[in-house]
């Protein structure tokens, strides 16, 4: 097998989704594809880079603003949907976010589609994203991991809320 980002991603994802990012190690993420940690950091220098390149699939699924007719709701609810779909997306990204490793900027586009508005939208979105994380986490160290009883939350309202024009 020839090692690459994709498969240093992919192998990354799995640790991620199966044990989350408090296990995720350079180390770690070496001895499951039986190559030296050495060979890892020829293509990510750093853990950061690598949670950079996670959070930036994450980020893909959601359209940027110059995207045809996209609405901050649509925008927001297409954020927190990417940021759910992996265990711990919500702090890979922010971690990617404040370390630069990713190039993106979530505010800025928020702004964009509701201007005045984007820093709140940003603390809203991934707030509720984490909020449903840390929730999920427990719910799996309790071995509670009944789909039913853990339920992702529909931001819509909360957004909807967040855009209305100030009626005072």
């Amino acid at each position: 097998m020839q090692l690459n980002t994709q498969i240093i991603l992919d192998k990354a994802t799995e640790i991620l989704s199966d044990y989350g990012l408090g296990d995720l190690t350079m180390r770690r993420l070496a001895r499951t594809l039986d190559v030296a940690p050495g060979a890892l950091y020829w293509h990510y220098p750093s853990k950061q880079d690598l949670l950079g390149a996670i959070a930036l699939q994450l980020l893909n699924a959601v359209p940027t603003p110059d995207s045809a007719d996209v609405q901050a709701q649509e925008y927001c609810v297409a954020l927190y949907e990417a940021l759910t779909t992996l265990r711990d997306g919500a702090d890979i990204t922010l971690t990617a976010i404040a370390s630069h490793t990713v190039e993106r900027d979530i505010v800025a586009e928020l702004d964009c589609l509701a201007p005045h508005k984007g820093q709140i939208l940003y603390h809203y979105v991934f707030g509720a994203a984490l909020d449903f994380q840390a929730k999920e986490n427990v719910a799996l160290a309790l071995g509670k991991q009944d789909e039913n009883e853990l339920v992702s939350v529909d931001i819509r309202h909360g957004v909807a809320m967040l855009l209305q024009e100030d009626n005072r």
